[in-house]
């Protein structure tokens, strides 16, 4: 086993653990699956994708040097009562988001990367991840957020982590290698849409539809360009598999979240488990595996 497949392996353990103390301390609820989620994002799918962000900063290394330890204390904050204990250990987390969104603003100011797809949307998740690290504090310290519920904190923690960073870096990842006209709108919707949409989740109705809709259009764009231009060129097999299973539980996923906001024909439980199970297992996960496969990288 090399280095870098023990550092994987490390946080999938510390996943797996996760789960099966949340079975034996407890009935296993709905928002221990919304954590359970946030940190199969920290624990496993970001590790598994930052190769492909490059940088030479010292903010970005920084982050990278803290990412593993970070990631099982962030685990284990979540075995203990909300409160200062949940929040010291969940702080090293907060702290490589920080990171994360220093390199991202100093690729901005300093080196005015503006490129779409790669520079911007690739620095703007740099940035947006620390808005997630935030709300992930939040939740952990159970004060009261004007009248948000643990549910609603802990779903902005999660969208910040998936559709702000995760979404983002995915799709500037397929834009680089794929000639495709109006990719810079998909990139641009990418841009705007997480802030609407968490805008939308903290209160504003008309907000939340907007944000949700350029979302969902945007996304689904991608998957369908992905599927029909990108995907049937990519070598070998098993990458073309894992990104069109990536792909097709995107579009099931922004299915669902369009009927969510505008239907209201799911609920917020049925929303976790069908939207969120497939945004970061199908999704997420998929994708990232076959970044993984297709750039020959693993985890830093």
């Amino acid at each position: 086993m090399t280095k870098k497949t023990f550092r994987l392996s490390i946080g999938t353990i510390t996943w797996l653990l996760f789960i099966l103390l949340q079975f034996f301390l407890r009935p296993f609820t709905t928002n221990d699956l919304i954590a359970t989620i946030v940190l199969f994002a920290i624990l496993i799918v970001i590790p598994m994708i930052l190769p492909i962000v490059q940088r030479e900063d010292r903010f970005f290394k920084s982050a990278l040097v803290l990412l593993r330890p970070a990631g099982v204390l962030a685990a284990y904050s979540f075995l203990f009562p909300q409160g200062w204990g949940a929040v010291l250990l969940a702080l090293p987390w907060f702290a490589v988001t920080l990171l994360f969104a220093l390199s991202g603003l100093a690729s901005i100011v300093v080196k005015k990367q503006f490129s779409l797809p790669g520079g911007l949307l690739e620095n703007v998740a740099l940035v947006y991840i620390a808005v997630g690290g935030t709300w992930l504090i939040l939740h952990q310290s159970g004060l009261p957020i004007m009248d948000f519920s643990n549910a609603i904190i802990l779903l902005t923690a999660i969208h910040f982590h998936y559709a702000a960073f995760i979404a983002p870096i995915l799709v500037a990842f397929v834009g680089k290698q794929l000639s495709a006209k109006g990719y810079s709108w998909i990139s641009i919707g990418m841009i705007i849409s997480p802030p609407l949409v968490a805008i939308g989740i903290t209160g504003s109705d008309i907000t939340e539809v907007i944000g949700v809709s350029v979302f969902v259009a945007t996304l689904f764009a991608y998957a369908v360009l992905s599927l029909f231009k990108w995907i049937p060129e990519v070598q070998p097999g098993s990458t073309k598999l894992w990104f069109a299973i990536s792909s097709l539980s995107l579009i099931v996923a922004m299915v669902a979240a369009f009927l969510y906001d505008t239907r209201g024909t799911l609920t917020i439980t049925q929303m976790v488990w069908l939207h969120g199970v497939l945004n970061s297992f199908g999704f997420a996960f998929f994708g990232a595996l076959g970044v993984v496969r297709s750039t020959k990288r693993l985890v830093p």
